[in-house]
């Protein structure tokens, strides 16, 4: 059986010189854990419990230790045992009879095969596991180390041993350049081969190596399965070439015995440690024999380091001379011709970039080396102003030295800066830095600085760096890691490291800087080695990744990494600190690597089945990792699914193809550093279907059939049928099946061409009565245009009762939207209810009747099962129905909310009350008047005084019911002090509304048509003007009443207190007495004989001062000239404005020829007839003498009222009729 796995996998070799793992034989091995549907199917088990010996494995030593698992029913006799099959040595195990044993003594390299056995309730089960054992090879080397070669042959075989079932690689390493430097590079060497034991190893340059000629020489043995790795070291140090080349040189000195010649051209070497080729321990010796010098000069030999020679001695001006002789172990000598040095004088010393007032962080040195500063700049970028660095000259100097400053290597983008050093003559000095035009850009910019004495020779160069922050270092962070642990040795860690900026945001950016990153150990497995890491210029601030290495032991390693400022550590000046500091960012992160174990995964035991639909995956755990199933292969046309690929034991659905079925079990660490496979096959030689998943589809409301419909299993070459007791369908190919009777059905599935491996289930096709509970806004029980179908808050319930049991048979929630739809078995007569409350299924009603209340703020229309309007006539909530062997539709059931009328209350100025009523509408003498629809009243969601509420069916907004909606309200009730008019339009007209006989409705209400009249001197708060109303919805619900109340800040005035007519002789003596005036001019007198045409007969000035007064003022006028008759009298009183308004009126008779008298006439809503006593009978004509109405005067009045406001506009008479109804008095007047 092929495995397959990826690149990092370990392959769990399962066949191993013609042996199954874990013992795989046909029949020996089968586990399975299946279930049928129907009897008839058949499994074949060799033993009824399973072993697992766990994970095939690669160990990296000599020791493991296995861990096995068993389930199922395990026999009571004998223990679990382990026992060695076979492998190239015969190791120990340590704990045969446990499921857990440590395994020793895998001493030579190949694959060990171990077997655990289990004894089971039938039979044995038996699990075999192989081990790849690749321990270090005794014989592993890479050979002795090679001291005794010249450089002039450069060359050598190497001594190494590859063993057998192991690859090799070599490299080498310049010693000289790992530890003078700290760099790994093969400098000047080359290897023959680098995969043979024994290549030749060279130098590119022999008698002219550029570098001293020390090598390690290393060689890693790697087994063939890439699991394993061991390394071995060998010196190879050749014999410098003597010859050396030295230079003839003239320079100051700087007095620190650092006086060097240069070595030109090679060979180079060293001698200043003792690993190196040309070290004094290992036989290279140098001499130096002067030859002249200047008096008080002291010249010998310092040491040798590659290119360079240094001197000592050199300590006062004028010329050496001098040669060296170079003396071998062995590859001869040499002494140079004669050398010569000239000390020209002492070097001005280096300048202080850190001067008193500016040190660190403004300024700071060991930019990267001695002799160098520079500062770190935020937001400088864009700007124009000129930065200064300051620095002083070394006191051991004199103050005349020259300082020169000018920009040198890469200039950020932009242009050169310009530079001003002042300061001459002093010891302070200032170089002023003008940007180029645009402002500094973003970069790292770098002055030469060069000191000299005042003759402008033996000068000092030093560097200063101005860097401009681009401000955009993220934090430090490298992301975890994970490494997979071979079980032995050491593995390394590959890092990635920041994104890199120096020079990548320009070239400029940090140049000659050499920051890296510094790693230490925060946390480490316990007993583990130490982690190392690679050189600094592998991880320094250009590089993209690192590697840490020496990782012994499995577990997590936690580190602490931060951006440090170059090769001198925190001898260097912060300038990283201040670069991360300018982003807001922090150089210093923790991050984990996981050196995990692999958790080797075992996928079970082969299997072969029978008639089955199902496979059963048994895999061991992932422990902490995480497994995933996957198909290997399936027979062609197969529709196999796996279950849950994450779970170790797991089933595998839908077979339906015999053949054979192969998935792996794959696990991967907890952190992914790991991942291995197994895999595991069944042999299915037959199928059978599943138990089939099915669907019901009750018998529609249309009447329709019903129908079973089978979801699972489906595919090419099934049949379905139903069997009940009124109906049995035949075998089909659909899986859909339609039911024409109601009944229990048993459901059955087959395969054509097995028809013994079927399946079953019982299904219940049931009766659907379907309706909805309609928001029946309209009242008229039918789901109507524009009305829709509620739950009235998700709270309402369908229950059948059947009324010979009274039990509930079925219930069903209301959906959403309203509709329902319960199914009911058998053919009953049922009664629907609709609840608010929740009951169970087979609730008797007799005992706990059904509570058929609507929901809280609704009230019940009424229910309907006919379709027509009107319903049962009976709003319960109850729907009773006939039987019907069919399902039925169209069920209503109708509920409803009922309006709110808002309560309203105006607080306003009483002048926004007239005395002088708008068109159309009468003046009601002590009263004022103000329109509903008068801008004054304001508020209430701007519907403002008309009256308003709201209906959730008909206009749910707030308030939205108002005037022009079409809305219907009812005036139920009106102060005393108060009076309504509203204009019904057409033959109706202006009507006083009178609620005396109840409630007076308003259809289609329209505010402008509404006025509301108050009496004087009321009107404050505790005796408002206002009335009581309510809304009626299209339904016909009405809401509760509700306040509607005019409060004025004063009282509405009351101007008359009195007006009197009589007569003194020949005179009508008028009159009056006003309790307040405001801007009044006076008044005019008017008089009338039908109160229809008024004549103005004088004019009173008023009493009041400037027209104003608050305090009764009295008035009379007399009428020298009356009417022979009935005279009627009024006042019109004048505002300085214009305004005016008119007093009651006021009547005498001329003479005793008429005691009659009627006003006002015109007439608008009562007229008044005085004269009458109890023995008179007042009545109404219209023009062609029919009665039209009739009062009859009470005992002791003298006058009777007669309600006019019913009559259509035009001329009527009032007739007085006495004894006998005889006709005591007659006169016309005009109704408008």
């Amino acid at each position: 059986m092929k495995h397959h796995y990826t690149k990092g996998e370990r392959p769990m070799n399962r066949f191993l010189g013609g042996r199954m793992s874990r013992g795989k034989t046909t029949l020996a091995r089968l586990f399975a854990f299946l279930f049928f549907a129907l009897a008839g199917a058949n499994t074949t088990y060799a033993q009824d419990c399973t072993a697992n010996a766990g994970g095939n494995a690669t160990v990296c030593g000599s020791t493991t230790t296995l861990v096995g698992t068993v389930s199922g029913n395990l026999g009571t006799l004998n223990s679990p045992l382990w026992t060695f099959i076979s492998g190239p040595t015969t190791p120990t195990i340590v704990s045969p009879n446990s499921l857990t044993t440590n395994i020793t003594g895998m001493t030579t390299d190949g694959n060990y095969v171990f077997r655990l056995t289990r004894n089971c309730g039938t039979g044995t089960a038996v699990s075999n596991v192989t081990i790849t054992a690749h321990p270090r090879p005794a014989g592993f080397t890479a050979g002795p180390d090679i001291t005794n070669i010249c450089a002039t042959t450069g060359s050598t075989p190497l001594g190494g041993v590859i063993p057998a079932g192991f690859n090799g690689s070599w490299r080498s390493v310049s010693i000289y350049e790992l530890l003078r430097n700290g760099v790994i590079a093969s400098t000047n060497s080359q290897l023959s081969s680098t995969t043979v034991a024994t290549p030749t190893f060279s130098l590119v340059n022999t008698s002219n190596h550029n570098i001293d000629p020390s090598y390690y020489t290393i060689l890693t043995i790697t087994s063939l399965d890439g699991v394993c790795s061991y390394t071995d070291t060998a010196i190879v140090r050749f014999i410098p070439n003597p010859q050396i080349n030295p230079q003839n040189a003239s320079r100051c000195t700087d007095l620190s015995g650092r006086d060097y010649i240069n070595l030109n051209p090679a060979p180079l070497f060293s001698n200043f440690n003792s690993a190196y080729a040309g070290s004094t321990a290992n036989g290279t010796t140098i001499s130096l024999t002067p030859i002249s010098q200047p008096a008080g000069g002291a010249l010998s030999y310092g040491n040798i380091d590659n290119s360079f020679v240094f001197l000592n001695g050199v300590n006062v001006p004028g010329i050496y001379q001098f040669t060296l002789t170079v003396n071998t172990a062995g590859c001869g000598s040499y002494t140079t011709p004669t050398i010569t040095y000239t000390n020209t004088g002492v070097s001005v010393h280096q300048v202080n970039f850190q001067p008193t007032g500016h040190t660190a962080p403004e300024q700071m040195t060991l930019y990267f080396a001695s002799g160098t500063g520079g500062e770190v700049h935020c937001n400088l970028a864009g700007t124009s102003t000129p930065e200064s660095f300051y620095f002083s000259v070394d006191p051991l100097d004199p103050p005349t030295v020259i300082t020169t400053v000018t920009p040198s290597g890469i200039i950020p983008p932009g242009g050169v800066p310009t530079v001003v050093v002042s300061g001459a003559g002093t010891y302070d000095r200032v170089a002023t830095v003008t940007p180029p035009s645009g402002g500094w850009r973003i970069g790292t910019y770098r002055f030469s600085v060069n000191t000299t004495n005042a003759s402008g020779a033996c000068g000092t160069p030093q560097i200063y760096y101005i860097h401009v922050s681009d401000q955009s270092r993220p934090d430090v962070s490298i992301a975890d890691v994970s490494v997979c642990y071979p079980g032995t040795g050491a593995i390394s860690a590959d890092i990635n490291l920041p994104a890199v900026y120096k020079g990548v945001v320009n070239s400029s950016y940090f140049q000659d800087f050499n920051g890296r990153y510094d790693f230490t150990v925060v946390s480490k497995p316990v007993g583990s080695g130490t982690p190392t890491y690679t050189v600094s210029n592998l991880r320094s601030i250009t590089s993209t990744s690192t590697t840490i290495s020496n990782l012994t032991m499995a577990g997590d390693y936690v580190f602490s990494v931060a951006a440090r400022n170059g090769s001198s550590g925190t001898s260097v000046g912060n300038f990283l600190e201040q670069e991360y500091a300018c982003s807001g960012s922090s150089l210093v992160d923790t991050f984990v690597v996981h050196v995990e174990n692999p958790i080797n995964p075992n996928a079970g035991s082969d299997q072969s089945l029978t008639c089955a639909n199902s496979l059963t995956l048994l895999g061991n755990s992932a422990g902490t990792g995480t497994g995933l199933w996957s198909v290997v292969s399936v027979p062609s046309g197969s529709t196999a699914t796996i279950g849950n690929t994450a779970a170790a034991n797991t089933t595998v659905s839908n077979i339906n193809v015999p053949g054979t079925y192969a998935y792996s079990w794959r696990i991967t660490s907890q952190y992914g550093g790991c991942t291995n496979v197994d895999t595991v096959s069944f042999n299915v030689s037959s199928v059978s279907p599943a138990n089939p998943v099915t669907t019901v589809t009750p018998m529609p409301c249309s009447g329709a059939s019903g129908n079973i419909n089978v979801t699972s299993p489906v595919g090419t070459g099934l049949e379905y049928r139903a069997v009940g007791s009124l109906f049995t369908s035949a075998w089909q190919t659909a899986p859909s099946i339609d039911i024409i009777a109601g009944g229990t059905y048993s459901v059955q599935v087959r395969y054509a061409s097995s028809p013994a491996c079927a399946a079953s289930k019982t299904d219940t096709v049931k009766q659907n009565y379907c309706g909805t509970v309609v928001n029946d806004a309209n009242g008229d029980k039918l789901l109507s245009s524009g009305e829709s179908g509620t739950n009235a808050g998700g709270t309402l319930y369908i229950y059948a009762v059947n009324p010979l049991t009274g039990l509930i048979d079925a219930a069903f929630p209301v959906a959403a939207d309203g509709t329902f739809s319960i199914s009911v078995l058998g053919d009953n007569a049922y009664d629907l209810k609709l609840s608010t409350v929740v009951y169970p299924v087979g609730t008797n009603t007799n005992t706990t009747p059904v509570n058929t209340n609507p929901p809280s703020g609704w009230v019940t229309t009424g229910e309907n099962s006919t379709g027509l309007a009107g319903g049962d006539g009976s709003p319960n909530g109850s729907l009773s129905l006939a039987k019907l062997s069919t399902g039925r539709s169209g069920l209503v059931f109708g509920i409803e909310r009922p309006p709110v009328a808002d309560t309203k209350t105006f607080n306003i100025a009483q002048t926004a009350f007239s005395s002088t009523p708008v068109s159309g509408f009468p003046a009601v003498a002590g009263y004022k008047s103000i329109p509903a629809s008068s801008a004054s009243l304001t508020g209430y969601n701007g519907s403002g005084g008309s009256l308003s509420g709201t209906d959730p069916e008909d206009c749910s907004s707030t308030s939205a019911c108002r005037s022009l909606t079409g809305t219907t309200f009812t005036i139920n009730a009106i102060n005393a002090n108060t009076k309504l008019y509203y204009n019904y339009g057409g033959s109706t007209g202006v009507v006083a509304i009178d609620v005396s006989s109840g409630p007076v409705s308003i259809p289609n209400f329209d505010a402008t048509k509404l006025v509301i009249y108050g009496q004087g001197g009321t009107g404050t708060s505790g005796n408002a003007i206002g009335f009581d109303y309510a809304i009626v919805d299209k339904a016909g619900v009405s809401s509760p009443t509700a306040p509607y109340r005019i409060v004025t800040t004063t009282p509405l005035p009351t101007k008359f207190l009195l007006f009197t007519a009589n007569m003194e002789g020949g005179s009508v003596v008028l009159n009056w007495a006003t309790a307040m005036e405001q801007n009044s001019k006076g008044f005019d007198v008017e008089r009338s004989a039908e109160g229809s045409y008024w004549t103005k007969i004088g004019f009173v000035n008023s009493k009041a001062v400037n027209g104003n007064s608050n305090t009764r003022l009295d008035y009379g006028f007399a009428d020298n000239q009356p009417m022979n008759g009935k005279n009627i009298y009024r006042l019109k009183q004048f505002d300085f404005d214009g305004k005016f308004e008119y007093s009651p009126v006021a009547a005498v008779m001329q003479n005793g020829n008429n005691k009659f008298l009627i006003y006002p006439n015109p007439v608008s809503h009562e007229l008044i007839v005085e004269g009458v006593h109890e023995n008179n009978q007042a009545r109404i004509y219209n023009l062609l003498g029919q009665e039209l109405s009739s009062k009859a005067v009470k005992m002791n009045e003298s006058k009777v009222r007669m309600n006019v406001t019913a009559l259509a506009n035009g001329v009527y008479y009032i007739v007085v009729t006495g004894e006998d109804d005889k006709v005591i008095f007659r006169q016309r007047f005009v109704k408008q």
